[in-house]
């Protein structure tokens, strides 16, 4: 099932933010809020306001920027840890992230892929091998060239993780083809590989913080800001603007993360003054600073969307039918109205409407209790076996999904023999007159899958 949760970016003056977050059949949408300074800042929208288009980016008018100062932004998770080879990171991670490491990919402002670290990153006809080429002259923030040996450092150290490296199971190998080069040999084709480096799996650490057995706690990048200290769960991640940045250099000196994993704590830190930027997918706050004097507020309904994971391996979601009758149960609609207060919308692919690739047509099963009980609709029939009633007889005992049963009205599956059950008060030259023999079966399809009533009546 897939929800699209709606995130907010709240925030105090006039910085940019964007998130999202997973869960099921729906679509949330990730707030930055913030808070401003000054009495010159607005309200985001009237109060109560509506939910924006998908992938709102940051007000178009923002100002002209300020040089200096360090950002507080507080953010809804803690870390596990500092590097993108190891890390298992969600949106926190990733904001975080961005400010230390460069991706080789990243997306404009009209979402589409255009390459940052890397000049170049090509398929061959079939997909199975991509060709990276990065930027000439980059350094990481260790002095150490950013190049084809450290794209091949990068992945072949991501696809090695016990945990996360099945993400990278199409990967065979690495080859690096020139100094700002590196070929990735895939078993199979694998033409959306170039979207995966847009995210953490672009991100390029220096070789220096793979080899190091602190690589979680010091982070070693290409970004436009460099880690101060070390990393420590629960603590405040600080990062300074790195001067020896390829790009255009950050405005910021520095901006610091702080951890507050309690919604209503966040929001207080905000109102406070504590903080100056916060990330949250409550609907609440999203509605209430929506109206609030002096929050500047960005929206992405489509950042991510949330989705309720089930196994496969074991009965009963082993069976696809049963997989589809738990989505035609599912009401998207419904968890948007009573967990996502209207914030959120539904979805049900990995884009919707108002997205560039969004499907009208995804095929995807939709809410649908009659569907959900049943992928037809009941019918009875009959017909006749050969060999007499003994025959027959036995056909109804050795049937396991149709019931033997003369009352032929419940919702399961049931078989009878009309010229001994059912039909038996008529009288015999009644019943030949009719069709009904010794022969006759009559069955009465219920809820269960045709595949396995088929199946059924074949064994008996």
């Amino acid at each position: 099932m897939h929800t699209t949760l709606s995130g907010s970016d709240i925030r105090r003056g006039s910085q940019r933010g964007r998130a999202g977050i997973r869960i099921g059949t729906a679509v949330v949408a990730l707030g930055l809020l913030a808070g401003a300074c000054s009495s010159t800042s607005t309200s985001a929208t009237d109060s109560g306001g509506t939910t924006p288009p998908p992938n709102q980016g940051a007000p178009k008018d923002e100002g002209t920027p300020k040089a200096g100062g360090t950002l507080k932004v507080a953010i809804p998770a803690e870390l596990d840890g500092l590097s993108p080879v190891s890390a298992r990171w969600s949106i926190e991670g990733n904001l975080v992230a961005s400010s230390i490491f460069d991706p080789l990919m990243t997306f404009d402002e009209n979402r589409n892929l255009v390459p940052k670290l890397a000049q170049s990153v090509t398929p061959n006809a079939d997909g199975t091998e991509w060709t990276i080429t990065v930027r000439p002259n980059v350094t990481f923030q260790d002095g150490t060239p950013v190049n084809g040996e450290a794209v091949k450092r990068n992945v072949l150290g991501r696809k090695g993780q016990p945990v996360t490296g099945s993400a990278l199971d199409p990967v065979q190998d690495v080859t690096v083809t020139g100094p700002l080069t590196a070929v990735v040999k895939m078993n199979k084709p694998w033409f959306g590989y170039d979207y995966t480096l847009a995210a953490q799996g672009g991100y390029l650490e220096a070789p220096s913080q793979i080899d190091s057995p602190d690589a979680t706690k010091k982070a070693i990048g290409a970004g436009p800001f460099k880690q101060v200290g070390e990393y420590s769960p629960g603590q405040t991640i600080k990062v300074e603007r790195y001067d020896g940045y390829w790009g255009d250099k950050a405005n910021l000196d520095g901006i610091n993360f702080v951890p507050i994993v309690d919604d209503s704590a966040r929001t207080k830190a905000l109102d406070a003054g504590d903080v100056d930027m916060i990330l949250t997918q409550s609907p609440q706050a999203i509605k209430e600073y929506r109206s609030t004097k002096g929050i500047t507020q960005v929206e992405d309904v489509a950042a991510e969307e949330a989705f309720a994971m089930i196994g496969m391996e074991s009965p009963p979601f082993n069976n696809i039918h049963a997989r589809k009758a738990l989505a035609h149960a599912t009401s998207s609609q419904g968890i948007v109205d009573s967990i996502g207060e209207g914030v959120t919308s539904p979805a049900d692919g990995p884009f919707i409407k108002g997205e560039k690739y969004f499907n009208p047509e995804s095929g995807y099963p939709q809410y649908d209790l009659a569907k959900a009980q049943m992928t037809g609709f009941g019918g009875m029939l009959s017909f006749d076996v050969k060999g007499g009633r003994q025959v027959a007889e036995q056909v109804m005992i050795k049937a396991k999904y149709f019931s033997m049963a003369e009352s032929l009205g419940g919702v399961e599956s049931l078989i009878e023999h009309p010229d001994t059950m059912s039909h038996m008060s008529m009288g015999e030259e009644a019943r030949r007159a009719a069709g009904i023999t010794e022969n006759t079966l009559r069955v009465s399809v219920g809820i269960e899958h045709p595949d396995d009533l088929v199946a059924d009546m074949k064994q008996a």
